[in-house]
């Protein structure tokens, strides 16, 4: 086999893992499963994971990444400062390397757009660095699994898009997303629906927002089928009964009718005879 084969295998495979991983499971697998890919809720302000949480001030997830940035900073400041003994090691290892590379390589950087203010300014280095780490874990920390997909459950605002949720397998109070649809965008929020979920979630009472299991649902669909059976028939024996009652009606309306006629005849007939009664009485007077 020669590289143009193997190449061509490799590509191949290549184009089948794509197709797989890229097309069949998040479009089918996943969505069929109740967990397909839902497109995110941009929004301005960060959302409170903790009320008051932080010595009385609302713990917010971009506070909770900020924070998590600042420790990277700290722990690969402290890293550094450790591999290459205060700052004296001259023969650096692995990590040294890596952490001088990386800063000499800003600073080159920088030098070329700050010049010589970049060194006659004492503090502006050190910001300048400090702000460019800071960046770059903020930014690293996203390719972690869990970063920015797993939160608090909580009730969309009224004009934003919100999902369904489900029980989730880790404890009682876990829930997930159930999205069915891929590429989802949600649902749009109302006030009147967001007073009830606040309302349900306060009282602790998910059943009207908890996505039920299949079994359930069937059950539920099996049911009210039934019903509208039930309905169905009533509803079709009080139309029959209805329209007797209304043939009835019409039918005792016609025997009033010729009632009616007839008894018009008799008196045109009572009339003729009276009218014949004084007829012979003139006669014979």
């Amino acid at each position: 086999m020669n590289a143009r084969q193997r190449g061509i295998i490799i590509f191949a495979i290549l184009v089948v893992v794509g197709i797989v991983f890229c097309g069949i499971v998040p479009f089918s697998v996943m969505p069929s499963a109740g967990i397909g890919m839902a497109l995110p809720v941009i929004a301005v302000p960060g959302e409170v994971v903790t009320p008051g949480g932080l010595f009385g001030i609302d713990l917010t997830n971009t506070l909770v990444g900020t924070i998590l940035a600042d420790i990277m900073v700290i722990v690969f400041a402290l890293l550094a400062w450790r591999a290459s003994r205060g700052w004296t090691k001259e023969i650096p290892g692995r990590f040294q390397s890596f952490a001088e590379t990386l800063v000499e390589g800003f600073y080159g950087f920088m030098s070329g757009i700050g010049g010589e203010r970049l060194r006659t300014a004492p503090l502006l280095w050190p910001l300048v660095a400090t702000i460019f780490l800071f960046l770059l874990a903020g930014n690293l920390l996203k390719l972690f699994p869990g970063v920015e997909t797993v939160g608090k459950v909580h009730c969309a605002h009224v004009g934003f898009n919100g999902y369904p949720v489900v029980q989730g397998s880790m404890s009682e109070s876990s829930y997930l997303l159930y999205v069915d649809t891929p590429l989802d965008s949600g649902t749009e929020q109302t006030e009147e629906m967001e007073h009830a979920c606040e309302a349900y979630f306060v009282e602790r009472e998910f059943d009207r927002f908890v996505v039920a299991p299949d079994a359930e649902i069937t059950a539920v669909i099996d049911e009210l089928e039934t019903e509208k059976a039930t309905l169905e028939s009533g509803l079709a024996t009080a139309e029959a009964e209805a329209a007797a009652e209304i043939e009835h009606k019409i039918e005792f309306v016609e025997m009033r009718i010729a009632s009616a006629e007839q008894l018009e005849g008799l008196e045109a007939q009572i009339h003729d005879v009276e009218a014949q009664v004084e007829t012979a009485r003139a006669a014979c007077g």
